[in-house]
């Protein structure tokens, strides 16, 4: 099982299908897909200071037993 570590500010994390997409917004506002993972694969996402977890992406964790931690810019655990 996979863990994944969400740090990089302007990340969004979105669906696509039963995959979880890891997107780059750059400053012209073109979005780049960083990487792409099979939810079936994940054991737990840790969410970093401003990374985004679409609706869709978090129903998706939530019904495949993917747990998401959300911590704050400091490290501390929200």
């Amino acid at each position: 099982m996979t863990v994944i570590y969400a740090v990089h500010p302007g990340t969004i994390i979105r669906k696509k299908s039963s995959h979880l997409c890891f997107c780059r917004v750059d400053l012209h506002g073109n979005e780049e897909v960083i990487a792409q993972k099979p939810v079936s694969q994940l054991e737990v996402i840790y969410v970093f200071g401003q990374v985004t977890v679409t609706t869709e992406a978090q129903k998706l964790c939530m019904s495949s037993g993917v747990d998401i931690n959300y911590f704050n810019r400091s490290y501390k655990y929200i």
